[in-house]
């Protein structure tokens, strides 16, 4: 799979897990083709990011102006930029007119065509991986991903759990002592995978949980046919993710 399809399908996971987060009725989505982002209504928490730039070929002018109605309508502060926003200069522009651009997380997609899982299977754990599959499991797993991940309430559980019910989103957790301390979650579009809300509490990590959720993920979406599995992780995790297979594409 070469480079560029490879970078167009991380965005387009990107896209998808953003639309995701906006699912809950306390959130707005807004998307004209050229920027989208999603943000939670008045008074609510929840993401606020803007996920897509494409402004094409206009002139810097006509994107000032076009950035500058955007704030009356409340675009996020955050803002994501890949290697298909477009011009190509945008970071500078955005930049040079106070717009904040986010940075400091890695696009990874792991090449299936070279990947063997045989070793996994070799190198055994004793940590105890489940998947959850119900509404108790399923808080435990909501509170951890808000807790280490957000500090906040993104995930709202009674928001979410129809979603895992129909598995539209699939969770795992990893258990010490039978306490849940880590988790991992995958999204699917048509067999663009991606593995998200990865998550270990601080006192266990850097102890194989975050490998052992991480694997039983991956190998569900081996099981459901996936062709590709993207991620998008922090500094703090590359390690991880690296050891996994996972290759870095871009920055963001």
């Amino acid at each position: 799979m070469e480079n560029q399809k490879i970078i167009e399908s991380i965005v387009q996971g990107m896209i998808y897990y953003s639309k995701f987060l906006a699912i809950p009725h306390h959130m707005e989505h807004y998307d004209d083709g050229m920027c989208a982002w999603i943000s939670p209504k008045e008074g609510a928490e929840g993401a606020s990011v803007v996920y897509k730039v494409c402004f094409g070929d206009k002139s810097d002018k006509a994107i000032c102006q076009i950035i500058e109605s955007y704030r009356g309508k409340g675009i996020p502060n955050m803002l994501f930029l890949t290697p298909l926003s477009t011009p190509k200069h945008i970071r500078n522009l955005l930049t040079s007119i106070g717009v904040e651009v986010s940075g400091g997380a890695h696009c990874m997609a792991l090449p299936l065509e070279k990947m063997a899982i045989d070793h996994w299977k070799d190198k055994k754990s004793s940590i105890l991986v489940k998947r959850v599959d119900s509404k108790e499991q399923f808080y435990s797993w909501a509170n951890l991903i808000n807790d280490v991940l957000f500090d906040c309430i993104i995930l709202d559980p009674e928001q979410y759990y129809p979603l895992c019910e129909d598995g539209k989103i699939i969770c795992f957790l990893g258990y010490s002592d039978g306490e849940p301390v880590a988790a991992s979650a995958l999204l699917n579009e048509k067999g663009n995978a991606m593995l998200e809300f990865i998550a270990t509490k601080p006192e266990y990590r850097r102890k194989g949980f975050g490998t052992a959720v991480c694997k039983a993920a991956i190998e569900k979406m081996l099981d459901d046919g996936a062709h590709f599995i993207s991620l998008r992780g922090t500094p703090e995790g590359l390690f991880l993710y690296e050891s996994l297979g996972f290759i870095k594409y871009f920055d963001f």
